[in-house]
């Protein structure tokens, strides 16, 4: 990842089996949370996930489609706004086309965006990120 290859230490939320971005974050030997192919983020995924994302000094979203399986992870960088910085990756700008949970991940990227910096380039979110770990030290 651009952001690993800038030495700052990265984890992912809870990707699937399988998967391209699973396949990439373990081949980096990036922390992540892994879940069986297809399936729904669980309990136990889900508590390794805030727990992750309770260990992160920044949480970077990155807009992806989204269905029911993988809506977890959205929840969980909302539910960290106020407590710690959160920056929203979005370079493509058209959150609709991504959501696949009629509405669902629409509104929580909406109150994301709401209390977040939203970034459409690693140019921007290499500043958001010096500007987060900055208001951190």
């Amino acid at each position: 990842s651009t952001l690993a290859s800038a030495g700052y230490e990265v984890s992912a939320g809870v990707l699937n089996h399988g998967d391209q971005d699973f396949d990439t974050a373990a081949s980096m030997e990036i922390d992540l949370v892994s879940a069986p192919p297809f399936s729904a983020i669980g309990p136990a995924e889900k508590a390794e996930l805030y727990r992750l994302c309770g260990e992160a000094d920044v949480i970077v979203l990155v807009a992806v489609n989204v269905g029911p399986g993988n809506c977890a992870n959205i929840e969980a960088a909302a539910s960290f706004l106020g407590k710690k910085p959160v920056l929203f990756f979005n370079p493509d700008k058209n959150l609709k086309k991504l959501d696949h949970t009629d509405g669902k991940a629409t509104s929580l990227y909406d109150a994301i965006v709401a209390r977040a910096p939203e970034v459409a380039d690693i140019d921007g979110l290499f500043e958001e990120l010096e500007r987060a770990c900055g208001m951190r030290e």
